[in-house]
């Protein structure tokens, strides 16, 4: 199975829009794809649905129920090390954690990961990619 580590920016698109991104976080729930994340990233999640800033803020209450049910479908893991080559600490944070248990893809709308192509023999693409990658997997490709 292939082991995958989901960027906030690809949850929040998959729960609050159709498209490739909500098709990613469908594929985890039926267990197709097996998602990492670390706290600190679900806690990134929590933190940017109740931005007010954002038009799909919603309450603390229903944004841990939304983590709640993220933790469903995702393995945590915490990272053993640091990582310093992106500009951003938690793009740094992210990379640490895919490190850490050497994920197969990480999945990002952030072109900062993006324009790196791969860190470690990991392979950073976005969803459209992503999905290309797991249909010309499948055996009826």
């Amino acid at each position: 199975m292939i082991r995958v580590l989901y960027d906030t920016n690809i949850m929040i698109s998959g729960l609050v829009w159709a498209g490739a991104p909500r098709r990613l976080l469908r594929l985890a729930r039926q267990g197709q794809v097996q998602v990492v994340t670390s706290q600190v990233l679900l806690d990134e999640l929590m933190e940017v649905l109740t931005r007010s800033d954002k038009s799909f803020a919603v309450s603390r209450t229903v944004a841990q129920t939304v983590v709640d049910d993220v933790r469903t479908f995702v393995t945590l893991v915490t990272p053993n090390r640091q990582v310093s080559i992106c500009r951003d600490p938690d793009d740094n944070h992210l990379l640490a954690c895919a490190a850490t248990v050497q994920v197969d893809y990480i999945v990002t709308g952030d072109n900062d990961l993006l324009v790196l192509g791969t860190f470690e023999g990991i392979r950073i693409v976005n969803a459209k990619q992503f999905l290309e990658v797991l249909d010309a997997q499948s055996p009826l490709a």
